[in-house]
This record gives C-alpha cells, structure tokens and sequence, in this order.
C-alpha cells in the first residue's frame, strides 16, 4: 500500500508559524491546503491560531458524494492577523474558527510535542457522522 497523505508536521507547529508571521506583510493571508484522507488537520491549525492571537477559517468541506466523479475536494485554511482580512472568504461561506466551530480543542503542535492521534480521530468523527445519517 503507498501512503501518499502524510502529513509534514514540521510546517505545522507552532514555531513554523512563527516564521511565517515573521516574514508576512502586516496586512498579509497564510493560505493552507490540508486536504488528507486520513487526518482532520483543522483542530491543530485552529489551537496554534488561537495560542498565536491570529483568526483562521476554512472553507467547508464538500462531500465526496456532492462532486462529480472527476473532481476532488479541497480543503484549506486561511490564517491572518487581521479578522478583517478574512472577510471574502467568510462572506464566501467559509467557517471562522473558534467557538462554535465543531473543532474539537487540542494543544497546539509544537517541535516539542505533536500527536497524529487527534487529526486522525477528529477524521474518524467526521466519517462516522456521515454514516450515521445515512
């Protein structure tokens, strides 16, 4: 079996973000594309936005069974200083992370402790969801 949806936790800690805030505009998007079969990886993004005092939304996730057979769905995340800055995208239908969002609460990835327990299990919620409803 090739597993092709690793994930590069090294881009995903908090530390990496403090690099790019460093070198991003003031007035500047992070733009993330998160899509796995395997892993939910909103969870991780939304607890290092909050830890670093950031706002983040998502696109929503269109199920695989609302696409056509040759499309893919995408998943992304946009990170910005600045809520504002994040306005077209929310005006556009993406989800503001934070309370509400249905993301489950989790310690931010840091060089020092990372798990992939919770991005996989926070996948395995999402699929059991949708078979239970049918």
């Amino acid at each position: 079996m090739l597993l092709r949806d690793g994930i590069p936790i090294h881009l995903l800690t908090r530390e990496a973000f403090e690099i790019y805030l460093s070198r991003l505009a003031e007035d500047g998007i992070i733009l993330l594309h998160i899509s796995n079969r395997y892993y939910d990886l909103r969870p991780v993004i939304k607890s290092t936005v909050g830890a670093l005092k950031l706002f983040g939304a998502a696109n929503r996730i269109v199920e695989k069974d609302k696409l056509e057979k040759y499309q893919n769905a995408a998943n992304w995340v946009a990170v910005a200083r600045n809520r504002m800055r994040l306005q077209v995208l929310i005006d556009r239908g993406w989800v503001v992370m934070g309370e509400g969002d249905g993301l489950s609460k989790v310690k931010p990835w840091t060089d020092d402790h990372m798990s992939i327990v919770v991005p996989l299990i926070e996948m395995m919620k999402r699929n059991f969801s949708k078979f239970m409803q049918g």
